[in-house]
Formats: C-alpha cells, structure tokens, sequence
C-alpha cells in the first residue's frame, strides 16, 4: 500500500514555528499568572512574621493586600532631525601642532620629525590633514601623526591644515619653526701635482 502524503521542507519549518509561538505563549501566561498570586501574612508565637504564597494550614493567616506598584510614565519620545552627513556644512576646526615645540633644533644624530596635531572635533564629510613644510604639502591623510624623514639642513615652516575633498583649506594651525643642523661635508679635491 503505497501513500499519497508528501511532507514538504516548508510545512516542517511552518509546523515547528508554530509549536514556539504557542509554547512561547503558554509560557508567558504562567509566568502572567504566578505574578498574580495571593500573598498570605502569618505570625508566630514568638511574634516573627512570615509572608508566603501558599496559605498554611491550622494557622490563621491573613490575605496582605498589596497595593500597585509606581511608575513613571516614559517620556515623550522627540524624533531628531539630522541631516544627511553629504548635507551638513564643514564645520569650525580648530588645529594645532603639539610637536615638535616652536624653536626645536636637530641635530646631527637626529634624521626625522615627529609631527603630532590635535583637532578640536573629528574629521567629517571626507576632510582630510594637509602637512605643509615651508608651504608645500608633504602628506595629506586622517592621521594625527607623522613622520617628516630626512628634511633637508636649514630652518624650515610647519603648518597643518584641515582641507576638504576638494583641497580647500578649512582651518590651519600656527606655524611652527624648526632647525636642522647637519654637519656639512667638504669633498677635499685630490691635489694636483706641480710641475
């Protein structure tokens, strides 16, 4: 004898959601049901005083009327208007070049510049930092660190600006000098012979 019932994949998972839902609710109504239990006041002969749930038996125990519980309605809740963040304006910054200090000198064993900014806000809207050494862009990025290699001997200009995308300058720090003293090197020429 050969049966016609097929059991589709769907039906399972339809079947099985529903056994959830209908444990899901039992269960929440018992747990409704237990928080509205009678509580029942007892008091021994010594003049302790016992609250339960069940009412003992060959005691005279009182059902305790329990008054509701206070709350506090939630407040209103005001939807935020924001803008797209493509939409807001670039907003104020403010920047400033914590290292190196206004006046550093390298010296000789000394081959590299440790840049360090602070920004008043987070960079938005794809606004980006622009290191400039005597007025020309060395690096462009997001990061409040950077490293100057080599920089070549004399007394050099550091600026930082916040540029857009575009490269426009939304704010720039102070100038910040620096020296750099390297030794210099004379080539000695070979002599040449006297004749």
């Amino acid at each position: 004898m050969t049966s016609n019932l097929c059991i589709h994949p769907q039906g399972i998972y339809v079947m099985h959601r529903n056994v959830y839902i209908v444990t899901s609710l039992l269960v929440g109504i018992l747990f409704s049901l237990a928080c509205y239990a009678e509580v029942y006041k007892t008091v021994d002969k010594n003049g302790r005083v016992t609250y339960t749930d069940v009412p003992p038996e060959n005691v005279a125990a009182k059902p305790v009327e329990l008054k509701s519980i206070n709350s506090i309605p939630a407040p209103p809740v005001v939807p935020v208007e924001s803008a797209s963040p493509a939409a807001q304006p670039d907003a104020e910054y403010t920047v400033e070049i914590l290292a190196p200090e206004n006046g550093k000198t390298l010296l000789a064993n000394e081959r590299s510049v440790e840049v360090s900014v602070g920004v008043n806000q987070n960079l938005k809207n794809g606004n980006k930092l622009a290191y400039k050494v005597d007025g020309n862009t060395v690096h462009t990025g997001i990061e409040m660190k950077f490293t100057i290699v080599e920089p070549p001997r004399g007394e050099h200009s550091l600026t930082v600006d916040v540029v857009n995308s575009e490269g426009k300058s939304l704010a720039q720090s102070n100038a910040v000098t620096f020296l750099v003293m390297r030794p210099f090197v004379r080539q000695n020429v070979a002599p040449v012979p006297k004749k």
